[in-house]
């Protein structure tokens, strides 16, 4: 992107003392870098959706939206409404949800990617930031206290060209990609899953990424965005049992240059309450408490 601005602003001087001093003739000629410019850029655009077939070209993309092709810090902070769902009646919101997740991708030796992770979250009551103290659930009628949801693993997830592996010799979870082209944008749809305990749960992350950084390769952890629908069963705090259903929660998340452009209230309380997640550089302290 960079190297296209500079050659289109240079033809544009160039063009601007041309007209001035020896005519439009000349002008008119310098017109024809900003096309070879233009088409050389759609011809990346282009290059750039047909090398997406390639599975390891995908996968190799995904990393850098999702998390990066470097060892560092990748936070994903997010907002959202967590949805009851029972039998045929329609979903009832009955919480908000706000927190934060951090990746730290690890290269092995065949390209493969382990991420080190870290999660903090707790529901809040809609429209608001502040935690949510005490829930009335109208499905029990029980008054119940809800619990943040905590999680800290070195060695959380082993993703490769075909797909995810959550534990150690477990399944592979196909990566389900889908990339389309929205004006200057890449989207990412990615649906992937896990059966296993301790959080099994199906996700459809739709991820927004500017081609701009994807082309240039010397950005390893490329800025995005991701609106996110999350189906999961019901969270412990909520003591439902054996009652049938699960839960829906629908987010919106930002990758993050760092913990501090994240919202204060939710900054203060994780530095406060759990700062070794903040991080989630393999070796770094942390404890586990899954709520969902």
């Amino acid at each position: 992107m960079f190297l296209i601005d500079r050659l289109v602003n240079r033809r544009e001087a160039l063009a601007g003392l041309s007209a001035a001093s020896i005519g439009l003739g000349t002008a008119a000629a310098c017109a024809a870098p900003k096309e070879r410019v233009a088409r050389a850029s759609k011809e990346s655009v282009s290059d750039l959706m047909m090398r997406l077939r390639d599975p390891r070209e995908a996968f190799e993309t995904m990393i850098r939206i999702m998390a990066s092709s470097a060892p560092e810090d990748c936070t994903w902070f997010y907002r959202g409404t967590m949805y009851a769902q029972v039998g045929d009646a329609a979903p009832t919101p009955i919480a908000g949800l706000i927190g934060a997740e951090t990746y730290w991708p690890v290269r092995q030796p065949n390209g493969d990617v382990v991420l080190s992770a870290s999660t903090f979250s707790y529901p809040t009551p809609r429209y608001s930031e502040e935690p949510l103290e005490r829930f009335e659930n109208p499905f029990t009628g029980e008054t119940n206290t809800p619990t943040p949801n905590v999680y800290r693993n070195d060695h959380a997830t082993l993703i490769t060209p075909a797909g995810m592996i959550h534990v150690p010799g477990g399944e592979v979870d196909p990566h389900n990609l889908q990339f389309t082209r929205i004006g200057d944008t890449l989207q990412m749809q990615h649906d992937v899953g896990q059966r296993q305990m301790p959080q099994p749960h199906r996700e459809l992350a739709v991820r927004s990424a500017p081609i701009a950084e994807i082309l240039d390769e010397r950005v390893h952890r490329v800025s995005a965005s991701s609106a996110d629908a999350f189906i999961a069963r019901w969270p412990k705090w909520m003591n439902m049992g054996a009652r049938p259903g699960h839960v829906i929660w629908f987010i919106g998340s930002q990758k993050v240059r760092s913990p501090e452009e994240m919202p204060e209230p939710y900054l203060s309380r994780l530095r406060r309450e759990h700062p070794s997640l903040i991080s989630a550089r393999p070796g770094t302290a942390g404890t586990t408490d899954m709520a969902y």
